[in-house]
């Protein structure tokens, strides 16, 4: 676990996945990401927003996008505007 933008940060703990895109927007306080799978170069997104945990000083940062996968990363990007502009009427710069 490290510090990261505020929170607790333990998305990289999985080494079955390779950072392709992960940016902090500060003025929404979430960390928007998209990783290939290393199995079969498949994609995943995540979205992360901070969860108050009472053990810690820090909040943790907590993925609310868990289990799609993408054959493309094209297909990934556009998952995650859609889920951007859904949830946070933010679009993927």
């Amino acid at each position: 676990m490290i510090e990261k933008y505020g929170g607790i940060w333990v998305g990289d703990s999985d080494k079955s996945l390779e950072v392709i895109h992960e940016r902090h927007d500060v003025k929404l306080d979430i960390i928007e990401a998209i990783y290939r799978r290393k199995i079969d170069g498949f994609y995943t997104v995540a979205l992360f927003v901070k969860a108050e945990e009472p053990q810690w000083r820090l909040p943790i940062w907590h993925n609310t996008e868990k289990g799609s996968i993408f054959e493309s990363l094209e297909i990934a990007e556009g998952h995650l505007r859609s889920t951007l502009g859904s949830s946070f009427g933010h679009k993927l710069e």
